[in-house]
């Protein structure tokens, strides 16, 4: 999130977020980028006002993201929709998030689109999953 001058023409393109207290007193901008991993460059960006939401955001990337590719997501990215889109939009475009602390798999369900591996043991009650 940035922060943009209280300008009348800032406050109509973007909302300011309430609090318990009110509005903010600057509009904010919900920035949402992909970085290239190992020299940190950013390679895209969106921008758009703070009501709007990060998985909106994300959509907007799905075609820009480039083919034989990786991303690794942030945890708060876990939807369907999105990853499915982002891997069957282009060719061999691959993704990795963390799973959520305490989400279990389902070993009954095959999906199409994910090839999994026996689970093994890490810790003491951790479980360690692969899927490529």
């Amino acid at each position: 999130m940035w922060r943009t001058p209280d300008t009348p023409d800032n406050a109509a393109a973007f909302a300011k977020p309430g609090t318990q207290h009110g509005e903010t007193a600057y509009p904010q901008v919900r920035m949402l980028c992909q970085m290239e991993l190992t020299s940190h460059l950013l390679v895209q960006a969106v921008m758009e006002s703070c009501a709007v939401n990060e998985m909106v955001l994300a959509e907007q990337l799905v075609a820009r993201t480039p083919d034989h590719s990786l991303t690794l997501f942030d945890k708060g990215f876990y939807s369907l929709g999105l990853l499915h889109a982002w891997q069957t939009t282009g060719s061999e475009r691959h993704w990795l998030l963390p799973l959520k602390k305490g989400t279990h798999a389902s070993w009954g369900v095959r999906m199409p689109w994910c090839v999994s591996t026996p689970v093994h043991r890490r810790g003491r009650s951790g479980r360690n999953c692969r899927t490529r």
